[in-house]
């Protein structure tokens, strides 16, 4: 895997993207944190999350349909600029009373981003070998991983040295380190050729074609029961994550009487649960079924959440988080593998669409929920609630993935697909 690091121009797209998502992390600590400090709502702070992920609803598809007709490196350069002239607009944040700002600065940079990710993944292949592609792909998760599991330590240390002006500021700068790195890389473009008709067709039935790809997948999936399966289980999962990408704020700031260190903690405990978790993954894949592994793992999830949710001693819960991180990669990396076991090459990126959009829907629910009844019922009957679901998801598994030998055979021979 590190012989990949011997390629200079992957080399430099790596560390690149190593740098910015540590600042993306550092300032995803702070800012969520700063909001709810500065209104003590659970709405303004489910606003917040729920603004971030709405372009990945709206614009997903048109930028992918951007990105495969320009240059991708300069795609990426220009997010990267865009999104550090951007972020600086946050600093009037710190020494005024326009909280408003973090609102439209939030969406900007989602959007934004949702023509970086493709454009990054969509270049890979062209940096590297087709024999060191895996090892490619293998090694930007583990940066990712890395970069989630520094990030959040660092995050609650800048945010207290520096502020938010501070953490605005170094982010960006991450933005134009990148964009540098990317600057150096020497790569050929070619362009699609389309022609004049079918672009004309391609921008003017843009929209109608988001939401026709999410139907025509969702009809997909209808028609394979193991396949609605899994999107039921994660379907339950993703509202309940929604509730606690809102509450976690508001629990360790009000129950725990932390700040954005503890917080930053938590994050760095699940993390580290999960870079134990992808080490141990394929060891009980082989001991469980799949369909059990899933059932076993939502249902420990649930549980963990449950109990983490009504203590109030922080090295506890580091360490039922770190617990989480373990059941959650044996959640989530199983049924992944299972749809894509189980759907042949042709339908992939629709059942795929169709699942990125509904997670995307679902987790905006939760979020929603979270924001407007955090308030109201509480923020630990709240996360209860998210608990619950996540041990609900188990026992719909074991429910509908009892049948442990057509799970196996669809696995090791995925042609009765779709």
């Amino acid at each position: 895997m590190l012989e990949v690091l011997r390629q200079r121009n992957f080399t430099l797209l790596w560390f690149g993207q190593l740098i910015s998502v540590i600042g993306d992390w550092i300032l995803w600590i702070a800012l969520p944190f700063y909001v709810y400090g500065q209104t003590g709502s659970t709405l303004a702070t489910g606003a917040m999350f729920a603004v971030e992920i709405l372009p990945a609803i709206l614009f997903g598809s048109l930028a992918g349909v951007f990105v495969d007709r320009r240059d991708r490196k300069w795609t990426m350069i220009w997010a990267d600029l865009l999104r550090a002239f951007v972020l600086i607009s946050l600093a009037v944040v710190s020494f005024s009373n326009w909280l408003w700002i973090v609102y439209p600065v939030v969406f900007i940079q989602s959007t934004i981003s949702q023509f970086f990710n493709p454009a990054k993944n969509a270049i890979i292949p062209t940096l590297v070998s087709k024999q060191n592609l895996m090892a490619a792909n293998t090694l930007n998760s583990f940066g990712e991983h890395l970069a989630s599991l520094l990030g959040p330590a660092l995050g609650g240390t800048v945010a207290i040295w520096l502020g938010l002006m501070g953490v605005v500021f170094l982010d960006s700068a991450t933005f134009l380190i990148s964009g540098l790195m990317i600057l150096l890389i020497i790569v050929p473009f070619e362009p699609e050729k389309t022609q004049g008709e079918e672009a004309q067709q391609a921008v003017t039935n843009i929209w109608t074609k988001v939401w026709r790809d999410w139907l025509a997948g969702l009809r997909l999936v209808k028609s394979e029961r193991l396949i609605a399966a899994l999107f039921i289980i994660v379907g339950v999962t993703m509202v309940g994550q929604g509730i606690i990408h809102v509450l976690w704020i508001a629990f360790v700031k009000k129950m725990l009487g932390g700040g954005a260190w503890e917080y930053s903690m938590v994050q760095v405990a699940v993390t580290a649960g999960g870079l134990v978790g992808t080490l141990i993954i394929k060891r009980v894949s082989e001991v469980l079924t799949l369909g059990r592994l899933i059932s076993l793992s939502g249902m420990t999830l649930g549980l963990l959440f449950l109990v983490t949710f009504n203590l109030l001693s922080l090295p506890i819960i580091l360490v039922l988080q770190f617990l989480a991180g373990l059941p959650a990669v044996g959640f989530f990396v199983t049924i992944r593998t299972m749809l894509q076991a189980n759907t042949t090459d042709h339908y992939l990126g629709r059942v795929f669409g169709a699942y990125n959009t509904t997670n995307a829907l679902l987790v905006l629910t939760g979020q929603g929920l979270a924001g407007v009844l955090g308030n109201t019922l509480g923020i630990v009957p709240m996360l209860n609630i998210s608990a619950c679901l996540y041990f609900l998801s188990g026992v719909i598994a074991l429910a509908l993935l009892s049948n442990r030998v057509n799970a196996t055979q669809k696995l090791t021979n995925p042609g009765n697909t779709l």
